[in-house]
């Protein structure tokens, strides 16, 4: 990071974009994919493809429209205010009409549409201003410190989301009808409003060169000489690819432990908690190894646990073996998130937002097809196949970030004035 500007309010920016990788999952955990919104799809009566397609609005609106947001954002001396502007009038308020909404209109079919709007517009602010945030992060956080916002985020947000949903879970509860999920809709943007609000004091120095402007043709047909031209970016791509599969590993470990182990609830919460333990204490301790080693470190050794969650799964799936897998998974997909950051390094902070919509959006149809396609086969052919795929993947990456990636902060990065 070269914009001296920034150096007097560092501890400021770092505090404000910590708050927000902390307050963000907290929020998320009232308005989960996962979780609230499939059951309140299903509790408005909507089909198995309707609950469905929640995950897969949101997988499309959020990786899917970066290049487009990056192709603006790259030509703003400041992102701050694009950033607020979207988060706030884009990503938050369609989650406020949502839960106005859910107080107010009874009528099911109408509710649903209403929750479908608002959801596709919220999904497309993310994709839309995650380009401007990854900016924001390169220009105002060394390299040496974006590990410790990543992974204090990511752990901290880790816990609170926890604690935020058993507070979804008790107003589900209790509250009558749907109005326990209009609380958690309203309280999950009111979180997520908190905890943008402070980087509105994030100073980001002088401006950024601007990039040479170009219609959103001329700019996605450029875009894969970015590719063409680092090499070692390629790579990372490829390897992040390798990762998508195994990165939803998890889930499948959960499905094998309810459906071929057979075990009670209790044990399936005990399994929970491990794997978001070892997430939490691994996400801290990928971040500090990220800021002092490089996050290519990061990779090969969160690559270690991937494979011997995987392989250990393929060839000995007993229960004490699934525990175990679930402590080295969580270990595995803590460092897949913290590492993500390590594109920032391949590039001069002008030129972020494009790198990091390129990475997301080239893994975007992997992340959304894999999973359902390894579920499929896990229907027909069991699991232990699935897992012997996901060791053979992550393996893969290893192989990459040993032999292929080489570490981008040792290396110089690409000219800022360079158009492509």
């Amino acid at each position: 990071m070269d914009n001296i500007g920034v150096r007097d309010s560092s501890r400021r920016n770092f505090v404000a974009l910590l708050i927000d990788s902390i307050g963000w999952p907290f929020g998320q955990s009232f308005v989960s994919s996962q979780t609230i919104l499939p059951m309140f799809v299903a509790r408005l009566g909507g089909s198995n493809a309707l609950v469905g397609l929640v995950n897969g609005i949101q997988s499309f609106g959020t990786l899917f429209p970066q290049l487009i947001a990056a192709n603006k954002v790259e030509r703003l001396p400041y992102k701050k205010p694009y950033l607020l502007a979207v988060g706030m009038l884009v990503e938050r308020l369609p989650i406020l009409v949502l839960a106005i909404s859910t107080f107010l209109i009874s009528d099911s079919a109408a509710l649903l549409i209403v929750f479908y709007a608002c959801w596709s517009v919220a999904s497309l602010g993310n994709g839309l201003n995650l380009p401007a945030y990854m900016s924001i992060l390169a220009n105002v956080i060394p390299a040496e410190r974006r590990g410790r916002i990543m992974g204090l985020g990511n752990g901290i947000g880790a816990l609170l989301a926890t604690g935020g949903a058993y507070v979804a879970r008790y107003l589900l509860q209790t509250e009558p009808g749907l109005r326990g999920y209009a609380w958690c809709f309203l309280i999950g943007v009111a979180a997520m409003v908190l905890s943008l609000a402070p980087t509105a004091l994030v100073d980001e120095g002088r401006p950024l060169a601007r990039s040479e402007r170009h219609s959103l043709v001329e700019y996605l047909l450029q875009v894969p000489k970015v590719i063409r031209t680092n090499k070692s970016f390629a790579n990372y791509i490829f390897m992040q690819i390798c990762l998508q599969l195994p990165l939803t590993g998890a889930a499948f470990l959960t499905s094998y432990a309810i459906l071929d182990l057979k075990v009670s609830d209790p044990t399936v919460a005990l399994c929970s908690a491990l794997y978001m333990a070892a997430s939490t204490v691994g996400s801290m301790l990928w971040g500090l190894i990220g800021d002092s080693g490089g996050y290519r470190r990061v990779f090969i050794i969160g690559s270690v646990f991937g494979i011997a969650a995987y392989s250990a799964m393929a060839t000995l799936p007993q229960l004490p073996v699934v525990c175990l897998a679930f402590v080295a998974s969580g270990m595995f997909t803590s460092s897949l998130w913290v590492g993500t950051s390590m594109c920032l390094e391949f590039c001069h902070e002008s030129r972020a937002a494009t790198y990091s919509a390129v990475a997301f959006t080239c893994t975007a149809p992997f992340r959304t097809l894999l999973p359902v396609l390894a579920g499929w086969f896990a229907d027909r052919i069991g699991f232990m196949p699935v897992y012997a795929g996901m060791a053979a993947l992550t393996f893969a990456a290893l192989y990459l970030a040993v032999a292929r990636v080489s570490d981008p902060r040792h290396a110089k990065p690409c000219d800022s004035s360079a158009e492509y």
